[in-house]
């Protein structure tokens, strides 16, 4: 289960940290029967917002997290509450697609795919390179994963600190200014006062990614100009924000898709009574603009699909951690990849996505749970041993 609180919902106090936990654990007990939980290990992984806060305060709710965790019943180390790197997050998410795709199977012919994970603080991206190139992969860019049959994965596992959908819609505000008196992402009917200049939407998809690759795209770490990023190729699956502004519009085509310049330039002219129009405008045009910026529209041998399962389960770097968490720890492995089985019914991880503000640290109010149902289906419909 993920929580994915905005910067603004930070005011609590850290009391309000350890209640929204015990929440997680709660819906955990769901699941996992009480006899099995003291055996049941739970983890929990911040993500972005924890790793652009000052170490104090993330150490902080990490030690409020472990303390609670500790009372939980399950299984817990305090190890196993941590802030994960920019590339274990990309990688995390890497593995739990190919898993649910079948690319780990013994003897399977299904090749890897890559995955653009863009969440609300940063963007991931990761792919399978050969072992000559990736030799030359920078280290904070490197990752390799072993499965349980052995078989090795190198990876370019790449996270674009600052460059996820909310960050930078809230930065391109910033960095606008207050002389424009309007803002192409946003529809007409929309307006803000910024420092006492009234500003309104003129929705505008292109000049919106125009704005975008001129205000956001020229920093040395942005998409198209990170100086140790790899071209991309193949197949990917475009997930998180890709899926959810998708899913807000309503859109007929939700999966299976790439956002194209017609959707955001369609979007963009709604009305602001429309749902979700008023942040969708930026999300599409932000969403182009980035992966423009990768060299992935409408280049030859490279394929964009917006994909929020694979097989019934969701790609998720939570599914990843856990698969993660099982190879180390090893526990019995079957025949099929790195499928496995537990002393206990089903492994459940319970991870955590912390995005924090500057100034002040707590978890989400009640009711911001994103994205699940009140079922899980992390692991899909098809038997993987994990049950």
């Amino acid at each position: 289960m993920l929580i994915s609180p905005t910067p603004l919902e930070f005011k609590r106090i850290f009391g309000g940290c350890r209640l929204n936990i015990e929440d997680l654990v709660k819906f955990a007990n769901q699941f996992v029967a009480e006899e099995r939980r003291s055996k049941t290990p739970v983890l929990l992984k911040a993500t972005a917002g924890l790793r652009a806060v000052p170490e104090a305060k993330a150490d902080a709710v990490l030690r409020t997290v472990r303390s609670t965790l500790k009372d939980s019943g399950y299984q817990f180390q305090d190890s196993w509450a941590d802030i994960i790197k920019g590339k274990e997050e990309a990688a995390l998410a890497w593995i739990a697609a190919n898993y649910l795709r079948g690319s780990f199977d013994v003897d399977s012919d299904v090749p890897s795919m890559g995955v653009i994970e863009m969440g609300g603080g940063s963007t991931q991206v990761t792919f399978e390179v050969g072992l000559d190139e990736f030799e030359r992969v920078a280290e904070v860019d490197r990752f390799q994963f072993k499965t349980g049959m052995g078989r090795v994965y190198s990876l370019y596992a790449h996270s674009y600190l600052g460059f996820g959908q909310d960050y930078a819609q809230s930065k391109l505000q910033d960095t606008m200014g207050s002389s424009q008196s309007s803002d192409p992402c946003y529809p007409v009917g929309y307006e803000r006062v910024k420092s006492g200049i009234r500003q309104t939407g003129s929705g505008d998809s292109t000049q919106c990614r125009t704005n975008i690759r001129s205000l956001l795209f020229q920093e040395t770490t942005a998409p198209g100009r990170y100086e140790h990023e790899l071209p991309v190729r193949g197949r990917f699956a475009a997930t998180e924000n890709f899926y959810y502004v998708r899913n807000d519009l309503k859109l007929p085509n939700k999966e299976g898709v790439c956002p194209t310049e017609a959707e955001a330039k369609e979007v963009c002219g709604l009305s602001l009574t429309d749902s979700a129009a008023d942040r969708a405008c930026f999300a599409l045009s932000y969403q182009l603009a980035f992966l423009g910026a990768l060299g992935a529209v409408d280049v030859p041998g490279i394929e964009v699909e917006v994909q929020r399962k694979i097989n019934g389960g969701d790609i998720d770097w939570a599914l990843g951690a856990a698969l993660a968490h099982m190879l180390s720890s090893r526990v019995e492995t079957e025949t099929q990849g790195i499928s496995m089985t537990m002393s206990v019914a089903l492994t459940l991880v319970v991870a955590l996505a912390l995005l924090a503000a500057a100034f002040s640290m707590v978890c989400r109010p009640t009711g911001m749970a994103k994205g699940y149902d009140s079922t899980p289906t992390l692991f899909g419909s098809k038997s993987t041993g994990l049950e």
